[in-house]
């Protein structure tokens, strides 16, 4: 990718298409908005480890400006960088797009919306610390509104090492050269779903990385060279280092396995002898993406305190609650004080009621037996839950759960907090405790009885990423809110992330005594 802005390149990318379009329904599968611009939101997380210098334990990773990328052949506009993520970025792409999508990175004018093609640079330029412009190609692929994908590299990397071994060596270039005959640059086809290559008649087994004029070796200090190509079986290469006088040494490389995607291949310090031929030898294979775990996922959800639908006007209604839930299109919908099948409402499962009015599917968490039937929380998916499950929170004077529910990308929870702060607390170190356990993103959701400022919220932030609203954000009483106690909430474990879109309390001040809370957000880990 362009400049560079920290001393690795962009090595691990996400995107998602977000509903927000212009002039575009959010649950469209085709991507055509009335002005025919669709924007991209494109999210970059921290990899492990990278080419460069670290700091700490991580390497950060940034796009730049003037970076552009392909979506179904369709060339973006430049990019649009947050200035104050910029692991964040916009891509605008003008045109028609139907999923699936295939992304690529970077550009080129063969690639088409059937046939995606990625190019690996013949002749790369040398750039200090990381590897050349536009040499380390990348795919994704979208299968369907909603979806996410992690940006897989097409690439590894060759570090060589190079001291002179007097003060009398100018370099001109490296030549790495496939003997079997193995395809290092030119145009490639490429399988954006699964990642896979295949060589075009345009490629050739030779890459030519081209170094200042003059670049002059140090006896004392190592010179880095990074060299990307495809991550493919290259057979037995030669790596030549060429003087501008032509003089040259000739090394030999005999790889065991192919080149793998993410990885960077480190050879032992090489000290440069004119005229001379040795053989490279091996010494690490850090991964810079590689055995990276990602989940990208795209939700909108909602927590609601429904008071078992019985608005602020006396009126039980349903109906008027689950339209409000519809209205608002959540994929899933955490509601508390639900009565089902209890004397107070005869008859009534409440959870099933908004469920067959929403068309969504519903998941009881029972709290207490009342009234000669149960009283709890719930959940409504659109996505049926694969598994779910209750814990069981302490209160002296009602005992609380938290609901697990199981979606394809990761668990939503919905609880309702005790009054009393102790047990909030020690609600609040469950919670913790099992989220420690998922093997996914979990999302909490619910009446939390406590604000920012109060010291289960306190404890509860050092482990989930509490989100700022946009707008008021008091929830309680619904007629004219005065405190925040519904809160949607993402666990930080396993580097869960986050980039939220939308996060408001909707206008509801009757149909129950609490506001919902409504947020769209991208996470990725």
């Amino acid at each position: 990718m362009k400049r560079l802005i920290s001393t690795a390149k962009h090595l691990l990318g996400v995107i998602m298409l977000l509903p927000m379009l212009i002039g575009c329904d959010s649950d469209t599968a085709n991507v055509v908005g009335d002005s025919g611009v669709a924007k991209l939101v494109v999210t970059l997380p921290q990899t492990r480890t990278a080419i460069g210098e670290k700091e700490g334990d991580i390497y950060p990773v940034y796009w730049s400006e003037g970076d552009r990328i392909a979506v179904n052949g369709v060339l973006s506009e430049e990019v649009e960088i947050d200035v104050n993520d910029q692991s964040r970025a916009t891509f605008e792409v003008n045109g028609s797009l139907s999923y699936p999508l295939a992304i690529t990175y970077p550009y080129t004018s063969a690639t088409t919306a059937t046939e995606p093609i990625v190019e690996f640079l013949s002749e790369q330029t040398h750039t200090e610390g990381t590897f050349a412009e536009e040499s380390a190609p990348m795919c994704g692929s979208i299968a369907a509104q909603g979806k996410g994908c992690a940006l897989k590299h097409l690439a590894g990397v060759l570090k060589f090492s190079v001291k002179a071994s007097s003060s009398d060596f100018a370099l001109q270039k490296v030549v790495i050269t496939s003997l079997s005959g193995a395809k290092l640059s030119g145009e490639f086809k490429v399988d954006c779903a699964t990642a896979s290559l295949t060589p075009t008649e345009r490629t050739q087994s030779v890459v030519t990385y081209v170094l200042p004029t003059a670049y002059e070796l140090s006896v004392a200090t190592a010179a880095e060279f990074y060299i990307p190509i495809p991550a493919i079986e290259v057979g037995n290469c030669t790596v030549e280092f060429v003087e501008s006088s032509g003089d040259k040494m000739v090394c030999s490389w005999n790889p065991s396995q192919a080149v793998s995607s993410g990885v960077v291949r480190e050879f032992k310090t090489i000290t440069y002898k004119r005229n001379t031929t040795t053989t490279l030898e091996g010494v690490g294979l850090p991964a810079f993406s590689a055995d990276v775990e990602t989940a990208v996922f795209l939700t909108r959800a909602m927590t609601y305190n429904v008071r078992n639908c019985k608005g602020t006007d006396d009126v039980v209604d349903y109906k008027r609650v689950a339209d409000a839930i519809a209205k608002y299109d959540s994929d899933v919908v955490a509601l508390q004080e639900l009565d089902s099948l209890t004397t107070r409402f005869p008859g009534q499962d409440v959870l099933k009621n908004l469920a067959d009015y929403t068309g969504m599917y519903p998941t009881f968490g029972a709290a207490i037996d009342r009234s000669g039937g149960k009283y709890g929380v719930g959940v409504l998916t659109k996505e049926r839950p694969l598994s779910h499950y209750r814990v069981p929170l302490p209160c002296s004077s009602e005992p609380r759960v938290v609901l697990v529910v199981e979606l394809e990308d990761y668990y939503f929870c919905c609880t309702h907090f005790s009054l009393h702060a102790e047990y909030r607390e020690q609600a609040v170190e469950i919670i913790i405790a099992e989220a420690q356990k998922l093997n996914k993103p979990m999302i909490l959701a619910g009446d939390l009885n406590a604000t920012r400022d109060q010291e289960s919220m306190q404890l509860l932030s050092q482990h989930f990423h509490i989100f700022e609203k946009s707008g008021s954000p008091n929830t309680f009483p619904s007629g004219a809110p005065t405190k925040e106690i519904d809160f949607i909430c993402l666990y930080k474990g396993r580097g869960a992330e986050a980039v939220v879109s939308e996060h408001w309390v909707p206008y509801l001040p009757i149909i129950s005594d609490h506001r919902p809370v409504v947020i769209e957000m991208l996470v990725c880990e």
